[in-house]
This record gives structure tokens, C-alpha cells and sequence, in this order.
């Protein structure tokens, strides 16, 4: 039976609930995102939530708190991690005791494996040394498993594969590590806010919609798209290997 997971990512609460960020309440912005998702017909057989980085725009332990009271009543095995916005103690220290800090699930024939790409002071990403033998690790303890990978920072840019700056620093030493393994379905990233779903350097890289506001460029410069609203993603993870996907907006 297929697997379903929910991702969220770019959350961006602050610490005072009533913050505005480019016009965008992101607390109402998430109640409005889980709210409709709940209605979704995927909903009723969940099975896993990932968040998938920048839960906090400015690191607060506050922010952690209410994002775990939001999500702890949806009683469904979640797994986080940090993004450049973040920081990774308050994170901890938030979700004590609510979601308890965890980068490794199987699902029946499937294993998702999250990774901390946060570099500190850096708006960047990278995996260090410790990520990646996590993940060789859990790529040879499963290796029977198909697995799909999370992380906050894409591996590279959907668009132009020769502009990576503010993505995933040195990422031919994730790649390298990835081809060791055969069942590598895909990786799900956010950082960039937009949705984006393609085969990069040998790899699926699907990119999901921020739970507030997304971006879009013009002329070279990354601007707010008022245009698009706030967005999540629904991941359906096939017995056979293959994946499912759809982002989906408030409506």
C-alpha cells in the first residue's frame, strides 16, 4: 500500500504570533495551510509530516513552541530540519517533548532520511562531513529500501545548473555519496519557495511552494510573487519504487 507524507517547509514564524513578514501573517498563513490540507483526501491515510527547513524566520525558541503546537495534534510521525533561518538548539529546546528530534523513518518498503544542510552565518547550505556519513551509513544499512531524501537547500538550481549560489555548497560530495546506492527516488527540497520537479545531474529534485509567501525572479532579482499563494506538498510513495507528488495552494 502506498505511503502518503505531507511536507511543509519555509515556514517563517516569529516569536510574536502577530509578525508581518512581506505582508504575510505566517501563522495564519500555516493555520490556513494545515486547515485545507486536513480536507485533502490524502489526509485520512497519513502517514509521515516532514518539515523541511526555515521553520522559524528568526530562530526564536517561541517560534518552535507554537509551530509544535500546531503540528503535534495532527499525531503523525514527523521529522524536521533546520534551514539557513534557524537555529538548530532553539529548535530542539522548542519541540522537546512534542517532536522529538528524528532524521530517520521506514515506512514499509521505503526509507526517508532527512538532512541538516545549515551552515552557520551562511545563507548557503552544505552537509558536513558527519551528514554524509550518516547517510552512506543508512544508504548500506538499507539498501533493499527505496529511499527518498529531504533537506532544506536544493543540490542545484532547477532552472540554471550553473547558478548555484545560496543553494548547496559542494554538492558533488552529496552526489558522490548517493551514487553508491541504486533506490534513490528522490530529493525534496524548499529554500528556494516555488515548485519545481526535475532530473538534475541524475537525480529527481523536487522544490516545494513556502507555507506563506513565494518567489519568483525577474531581471536577475528574486522578488515576492504576490500572484501565488501559500503552498505544501503531498508525496505518495508507491510500493514499486515510484513517487507521486503534488503541490498544492490555498484556494
Amino acid at each position: 500500500m502506498a505511503k502518503i507524507v505531507l511536507q511543509l517547509t519555509d515556514i517563517h514564524l516569529f516569536a510574536n504570533p502577530a509578525e508581518i513578514i512581506r505582508h504575510c501573517n505566517t501563522d495564519d498563513t500555516l493555520s490556513a495551510v494545515l486547515s485545507q490540507a486536513k480536507k485533502d483526501h490524502f489526509f485520512k491515510s497519513l502517514d509521515a509530516i516532514i518539515l523541511t527547513g526555515d521553520l522559524a524566520q528568526q530562530g526564536e525558541l517561541e517560534a518552535y513552541q507554537r509551530l509544535a503546537n500546531h503540528i503535534t495534534p495532527l499525531k503523525c510521525p514527523t521529522l524536521w530540519t533546520p534551514g539557513n533561518h534557524d537555529n538548530l538548539l532553539s529548535m530542539k529546546l522548542g519541540f522537546h517533548g512534542n517532536l522529538p528530534e528524528q532524521h530517520h523513518l521506514i515506512l514499509g518498503c521505503w526509507q526517508i532520511i532527512l538532512l541538516n544542510s545549515l551552515w552557520p552565518e551562511h545563507v548557503a547550505g552544505q552537509l558536513s562531513d558527519i551528514e554524509l556519513v550518516k547517510l552512506q551509513l543508512l544508504l548500506d544499512q538499507n539498501a533493499h529500501l527505496n529511499t527518498l531524501i529531504g533537506l532544506h537547500h536544493p543540490y542545484a538550481d532547477p532552472y540554471d545548473t550553473s547558478n548555484n549560489a545560496n543553494l548547496l555548497d559542494q554538492p558533488e560530495r552529496f552526489l558522490t555519496v548517493l551514487k553508491t546506492h541504486a533506490h534513490i527516488s528522490a530529493i525534496v527540497a524548499g529554500h528556494i519557495h516555488q515548485d519545481t520537479d526535475t532530473f538534475i545531474k541524475g537525480y529527481r529534485q523536487i522544490t516545494t511552494p513556502s507555507t506563506c509567501f513565494q518567489f519568483r525572479e525577474e531581471q536577475g532579482k528574486i522578488i515576492v510573487d504576490p500572484a501565488i499563494p501559500p503552498g505544501y506538498r503531498w508525496l505518495i510513495l508507491h510500493d514499486d519504487g515510484t513517487l507521486e507528488t503534488e503541490a498544492r495552494y490555498l484556494s
